[in-house]
């Protein structure tokens, strides 16, 4: 007989497909968890020789004051969670970009009769865009990112050897100054699980992802995902978790290029006997990086999409030194590659760019709820250009390198009950 199996935490998107495992169950009984509640309170200073990423990028100082409350409480058979956080950032050159970001993310499971399941979260994030996704020609801008999720997950088939999983995601992303890029999503998913043993178990599923872009005219975009997935835990020793995805992608103008072809992530956790411990994370996205321009050229209404295919690789490994003191060092390899097919016209460019980051860093365990951490980061990346219809080039991704040192420390109280 097997003993309970857990799913993993729903998240939209490409983290939805691990989301149709197995839920996760509450075994502790009510007043079993004597600490429900954690408040931490932190401060860290990041300093980047080339903020803006670009090719004059310049040197800023980054403050950030961070405040979070969490729960995380098991009663009979339900579990509640939730993350509650507000942080103040404060640029020293380009106080434009001075925000507070706010991030609550709450979840509820619980098992209801002898064979079912339900698990029900919620998020809403609110940040400032990351730099380097900001348009090459206005990295600087103040371009906050609003982002909301709600989603439900339904399991038939609890501790046995089977399990059927559905799931649906709802998720609205805006842009403060990229309108472009809003849109709404909407995700529906099956997955049918089976448990060779304890430690390991296989999926197959399908996916139907249909995403809104509300300010090009509505455009929609649907992705018909299937996967497979292979998930493998051996207690102190190692983990592996894998998706294999073949994705095939529609659009409701039909001037716009229909696409397939084949993703996937793969994480590898590995422990052996010593202070040591190693990971491997790769992972494979299709249409991560959509962008689409009209164009008139002789008299032919022409759309260009840019299908850009990201290929990353991380590896890292971590030394316990003692109790208190951890070492970490970490090397990721990204590669952008991106392949302009016009609709009307035989006409294609294909343009790639390669990304390094390296680094290096150590936290020490000053008190249980005290902790600092240090950590140094060398990155590159090249340039990503292409021509448009009319031969005239632009540039996706500006070329850049520098290196970036950040300290924080953590003072976190866990002893609050109720």
């Amino acid at each position: 007989m097997h003993a309970k199996r857990s799913i993993m935490s729903l998240r939209p998107v490409a983290a939805t497909v691990l989301s149709l495992g197995v839920l996760a169950s509450g075994h502790a009984v009510g007043g079993e968890d004597t600490t429900p509640l954690s408040l931490s309170l932190s401060h860290e200073i990041m300093r980047d020789s080339n903020f803006s990423k670009n090719e004059n990028g310049r040197s800023e100082t980054v403050n950030t004051t961070s405040v979070q409350l969490g729960l995380n409480k098991a009663y009979g058979r339900q579990n509640y969670g939730m993350n509650a956080r507000v942080n103040a950032n404060r640029y020293s050159n380009n106080d434009q970009l001075n925000n507070d970001g706010k991030k609550v993310d709450a979840s509820l499971s619980s098992e209801l009769l002898s064979n079912w399941v339900v698990r029900v979260n919620g998020l809403y994030d609110e940040s400032l865009n990351q730099i380097q996704n900001n348009d090459a020609g206005s990295r600087l801008v103040k371009n906050l990112r609003k982002y909301r999720d709600g989603g439900v997950t339904l399991q038939y088939g609890n501790g046995g050897t089977w399990a059927l999983v559905g799931s649906y995601d709802a998720n609205n992303v805006n842009y403060e100054a990229q309108p472009l890029n809003d849109a709404k999503q909407h995700t529906n998913g099956l997955k049918l699980v089976y448990y060779s043993s304890d430690v390991l178990n296989f999926g197959l599923g399908g996916r139907r992802v249909s995403t809104k872009y509300v300010n090009r005219n509505e455009l929609v975009q649907t992705d018909k995902n299937v996967d497979f997935s292979v998930s493998w835990r051996a207690t102190g020793l190692s983990s592996l978790e894998a998706v294999l995805t073949r994705r095939a992608t529609d659009y409701s103008d039909p001037q716009y290029t229909s696409s397939t072809g084949w993703g996937g992530q793969l994480g590898w956790d590995y422990k052996p006997a010593g202070l040591m411990s190693y990971g491997l994370n790769m992972s494979r996205s299709i249409g991560s990086d959509r962008q689409s321009t009209n164009f008139v050229f002789a008299s032919t209404p022409v759309v260009s999409i840019a299908d850009t295919i990201v290929t990353a690789v991380t590896a890292d490994a971590r030394l316990q030194a003692t109790a208190k003191l951890l070492f970490t060092t970490s090397y990721t390899l990204t590669q952008y590659k991106q392949d302009n097919a016009y609709t009307g016209l035989d006409n294609s460019q294909k343009s790639s760019s390669l990304g390094r980051s390296f680094s290096v860093g150590g936290s020490y365990q000053v008190l249980r709820s005290l902790k600092g951490a240090c950590s140094y980061t060398k990155y590159s990346q090249t340039k990503q250009e292409s021509r448009n219809l009319f031969g005239d080039s632009y540039v996706i991704r500006p070329q850049y390198d520098g290196h970036a040192f950040s300290c924080n420390a953590n003072f976190t109280l866990d002893s609050l009950n109720f």
